[in-house]
């Protein structure tokens, strides 16, 4: 599966998870000029990334259908599960070309288990830890910034 490079203004961006770590993490995307649809289960936690103009969803499903890549970083594995592989998870409102991309500490056989879904449906997925690094992500010092 080729996947293209991601693309301020024109590559969809779904955040999934805008706690200690996910919320600056999207808010640097953000900056670098990406539009982003956000979803976290307190809506409190969002509210920045809202006041920045970007969209909110009612479900990790709803993130996807209006994303081209889904990052989640949410706390624990079965928390995992649900983002992605749960009725409401982003998977079920992925199409054929989309990323999802796990960004918690997680299982790698959870890991395994998504991206097996995720190919079924031709969708890409992958497994990317970020091992609880808060300062890292608050000042930029976690994005990979050769990929963005």
């Amino acid at each position: 599966m080729a996947i293209a490079k991601a693309q301020p203004g024109v590559t969809r961006v779904g955040w999934v998870g805008t706690g200690v770590m996910g919320r600056w993490m999207c808010q640097h995307l953000i900056g670098k000029g990406y539009a982003a649809t956000v979803y976290n289960r307190s809506k409190d936690k969002v509210q920045p990334l809202i006041d920045l103009g970007r969209k909110y969803a009612e479900t990790p499903k709803a993130v996807a259908e209006q994303s081209d890549i889904v990052f989640a970083i949410v706390g624990f594995p079965p928390d995992v599960r649900e983002v992605f592989l749960g009725p409401s998870g982003a998977l079920a409102g992925s199409k054929a070309g989309n990323i999802l991309v796990d960004m918690t500490t997680s299982e790698p056989s959870l890991a395994v288990e998504i991206a097996a879904a995720a190919k079924a449906k031709g969708v890409a997925a992958a497994g990317c830890s970020r091992f609880g690094w808060r300062c890292g992500c608050q000042e930029c010092r976690s994005v990979h910034h050769d990929w963005w």
